[in-house]
C-alpha cells in the first residue's frame, strides 16, 4: 500500500478510536512497509509529538554499568562547583583507560557514561535539586557506609529502574537468602516488556551491585548472595534515604513499617525511627497517622495539610 494510502487507512482508525473506551490503534506490517513514514505523517497532519517508545525506555534505564568511584568522583566535581565544560573534561579524563580504546561503541559508552553521572549528582531534574543539594552538604562530613547510601539514594531517584531491579533482588534475597540473575531478569521483563533493552539494562544493575558491595558472587554462576548490610546510624541520612524512596513512589506515600523493610534499600539497615522522627529532619517530608495505628511518611506538598488534616481523613503527626 502507498504511504499516503496508509496514513489515509490509520488517519481514519485513529479517529475512529476517539470515540472508543480503549483508544488504542495497532498497526502491523512487514519491515519497510510504511509504517513509520505512516506514523510520521500522522503526526505532521495532527502536530502530534511520534514517540520511539524504545528510545525512550532506553533513555530511563541506565544504559551503562556504574562504578561507586566513579558516583564519588563526580559528587566531588558538584561540590567543587565545576562548571559543565570542566566537569566533562574531568569526567572524560577520569574514564578514558577504563573505557576507551579504539572503537567508536567503547567512546559512544563513555559518553554514556559521563551522561548519567552528570545526570545523578550535576544536571540532577529540577524536582530532585534539593534533594541532591542536601546530599551534598551531608557528603564530606559522612563516612563510606554513609557516602555510599548517598549514592545509592540519588541513582535510585533519578533512575527509577535501578530502584525496579533493586526491589526485585531485594523482595527475592528475603523470600530465598539468594538471587539469581534468571530470576530477577524474569520478573523485570514482566513488568517492562519483552525488550533487548530491558535485557541488557538489568544485567547492568545487576553487575553495578555487585561492583558496590551490595551483592556478592557465589560459586554458582549466576547466583548471588547478599551482602553485609550497611548500618545506617545517621537519622538524617535515614531520613534523606526515605525521601529517595518516596520520590520514586507515584503517590508520594509510604507506610512507616514498609518503608524501613523497603526492598530497594536492601542493602542497609535503617533505624527504627518514628515517622515523625523522620520527617523531622527534612522540611519536605510528613509524617501522619492512618487510622489507629498505621504511621505513613509523605511528600509535602504546597497544600498538602493546609487544613491541618492529611489524606484519608488522616491527623498530622
Amino acid at each position: 500500500m502507498p504511504a499516503d494510502d496508509s496514513a489515509d487507512a490509520l488517519a481514519a482508525a485513529v479517529r475512529q478510536a476517539s470515540s472508543l473506551y480503549y483508544r488504542l490503534v495497532l498497526v502491523a506490517g512487514a519491515s519497510g512497509a510504511g509504517k513509520t513514514a505512516a506514523l510520521h505523517s500522522i503526526g505532521e497532519r495532527t502536530g502530534a509529538a511520534v514517540v520511539n517508545t524504545s528510545l525512550e525506555l532506553s533513555r530511563r534505564m541506565l544504559a551503562q554499568r556504574l562504578r561507586l568511584e566513579w558516583l564519588e568522583a563526580t559528587a566531588g566535581l558538584a561540590l567543587a562547583g565545576q562548571d559543565k565544560e570542566a566537569s566533562e573534561s574531568a569526567l572524560n579524563e577520569m574514564l578514558a583507560d577504563k573505557l576507551s580504546v579504539n572503537s567508536c561503541a567503547v567512546r559512544g559508552s563513555r559518553h554514556k557514561t559521563v551522561t548519567i553521572l552528570r545526570k545523578i549528582w550535576l544536571d540532577v531534574p529540577f524536582p530532585l535539586e534539593t534533594l541532591r543539594d542536601e546530599g551534598l552538604r551531608m557528603h564530606s562530613g559522612l563516612d563510606a557506609k554513609h557516602r555510599h547510601a548517598l549514592h545509592w539514594g540519588m541513582t535510585l531517584a533519578v533512575y527509577p529502574f535501578w530502584g525496579v531491579v533493586a526491589v526485585q533482588v531485594g523482595r527475592l534475597l528475603r523470600l530465598q537468602g539468594s538471587t539469581a540473575a534468571a530470576q530477577v531478569q524474569r520478573r523485570v521483563r514482566e513488568s517492562h516488556g519483552e525488550r533487548q533493552t530491558v535485557s541488557r539494562a538489568t544485567a547492568r544493575v545487576l553487575r553495578s551491585f555487585i561492583d558496590w558491595e551490595a551483592l556478592r558472587d557465589t560459586d554458582s554462576q549466576g547466583v548471588y548472595a547478599p551482602a553485609e548490610q550497611r548500618r545506617i546510624v545517621d537519622a538524617e541520612v535515614a531520613a534523606w534515604l526515605a525521601e529517595a524512596v518516596l520520590r520514586t513512589q507515584p503517590s508520594g506515600a509510604i507506610g512507616l513499617n514498609a518503608l524501613l523493610r523497603h526492598p530497594s534499600l536492601f542493602p542497609y539497615r535503617l533505624p527504627h525511627l518514628a515517622a515523625s522522627q523522620l520527617a523531622a529532619h527534612s522540611p519536605r517530608l510528613e509524617a501522619v497517622r492512618q487510622g489507629l495505628d498505621e504511621d505513613v511518611l509523605m511528600l509535602r506538598t504546597e497544600s498538602t495539610f493546609a487544613d491541618g488534616h492529611g489524606p484519608w481523613g488522616t491527623e498530622r503527626g
